[in-house]
C-alpha cells in the first residue's frame, strides 16, 4: 500500500512517520514535511495539576491525620524486637490514607502515604512489633509530610508539567494508500515515540496500549 518513500523506522527512535494519502493532502504533506504534534491526551492531566496546586496540601490540612500519625507510637506496647502499636490506630489511619483523593496530592505526598500504608499493612492484624528501622522509617515520613513546602512542592508539579506536554516534529517518510474498503490510521510512528505522545512512558514505564 506504500505509495512513495519507506515504512522502514530502522531502531524506531527516530522522530518520523508514515502517512495516510488522505492526511497527506489534507496537510499538504509530502516525503520530508515535518508533522507537529501536541499531545493533547494530557490536558486533563495538566488542568488536574493546576487546580491542586492552587489548594494547600491535602496531608497538612488534615490536622487530625498529621497529629495521628506524629504520634502513632504513643502508647505502643513493648515487645522483643520493637513496638506494638495499638489495633485501633493503625486500622483508623489506614481507612483514612485509602480516603485522600490521588487527584489532590502531590507526589511527595504519595510517596509518604504509600510508604506509611505499606507499613501498616505489614503489622495490622498479626500483632507483631514494629522494629526500630520501621519506627525510624515511620518517624522520618511523618516528619517529612510535616516539612513539606507548598510552593516547592508547586514548582516540582509545574516542572512535571513541562515535561509531560513538549510537543515533537515528526518527519515524514513514507505515504501509503488504504484500501477505500479498509481504511487505516492517519499516521504510523515508532511505538516509543507514540507511547511519549500518549502519555504512555511516564513514571519510568513503557506500556504498549495495543498488539
Amino acid at each position: 500500500m506504500l505509495r512513495e518513500g519507506t515504512f522502514d523506522f530502522g531502531e524506531g527512535l527516530d522522530q518520523e512517520c508514515v502517512v495516510s494519502a488522505t492526511l497527506a493532502q489534507g496537510l499538504d504533506l509530502g516525503l520530508g514535511s515535518k508533522l507537529h504534534l501536541t499531545p493533547v491526551g494530557s490536558l486533563d492531566e495538566v488542568a488536574g495539576i493546576y487546580a491542586m496546586i492552587q489548594n494547600p496540601l491535602a496531608t497538612q490540612e488534615d490536622k487530625a491525620f498529621m497529629a495521628g500519625i506524629a504520634t502513632f507510637f504513643e502508647g505502643a506496647a513493648e515487645a522483643d524486637g520493637g513496638l506494638i502499636a495499638a489495633p485501633e490506630k493503625m486500622q483508623a489511619l489506614g481507612e483514612r490514607i485509602m480516603q485522600f483523593d490521588p487527584g489532590k496530592l502531590r507526589e511527595s505526598e504519595k510517596k509518604a502515604l504509600r510508604t506509611l500504608f505499606d507499613l501498616i499493612q505489614e503489622h495490622h492484624g498479626a500483632g507483631t512489633p514494629f522494629t526500630a528501622e520501621e519506627q525510624a522509617a515511620w518517624k522520618d515520613t511523618a516528619a517529612a509530610l510535616a516539612a513539606l513546602d507548598r510552593d516547592r512542592e508547586a514548582g516540582k508539579a509545574v516542572k512535571g508539567i513541562n515535561e509531560m506536554v513538549m510537543p515533537i516534529d515528526l518527519k515524514v517518510v513514507g505515504v501509503y494508500q488504504a484500501p477505500e474498503n479498509m481504511p487505516g490510521p492517519d499516521i504510523y510512528l515508532p511505538l516509543a515515540i507514540a507511547q511519549d505522545v500518549l502519555g504512555y512512558s511516564q513514571g519510568g514505564y513503557s506500556q504498549v496500549m495495543g498488539l
